[in-house]
């Protein structure tokens, strides 16, 4: 009777230890951010899986200039429905539904190379926003 005293014991102090050590992992987890992803600092993720943050940064100019997310996700490889995510997570400027760039647009001579988008435009600023011609 004796023997089941002394494991029994054993067993409780080892459960002991795995509270503990239970315990002290919990402490370390970072609290989930509200939307389920753990965040250890609540702010928004800069990477997003293939989109780095100098495209994000393109991405936010052409938003900007009113090109359509969809015409964005197209262009950095990801769906529109991502392009709003990340605006919203982001604060980018809201914009209505349908609404588009207004712009003063010069008619170039010839066609030249975007910088921005890497597409031939006889536009300036291209499509995209970016300003092409040198002056």
């Amino acid at each position: 009777m004796s023997d089941i005293r002394e494991m029994l014991g054993a067993l409780r102090a080892q459960r002991a230890r795995l509270d503990n050590a239970i315990g002290a992992l919990e402490a370390l987890e970072p609290a989930p951010n509200g939307n389920g992803h753990k965040r250890p600092n609540g702010k928004p993720a800069a990477h997003y899986g293939k989109v780095s943050p100098d495209k994000w940064g393109q991405a936010e100019r052409w938003w900007r200039a009113g090109v359509s997310a969809v015409e964005i996700g197209r262009r950095i490889g990801i769906t529109d429905v991502s392009v709003h995510y990340h605006a919203k997570v982001h604060k980018w400027p809201k914009r209505k539904r349908g609404a588009k760039a207004v712009a003063e647009t010069e008619k170039l001579a010839g066609r030249v190379r975007c910088q921005g988008c890497g597409q031939l435009t006889d536009t300036d600023p291209c499509a995209c926003g970016e300003k092409v011609a040198f002056k």
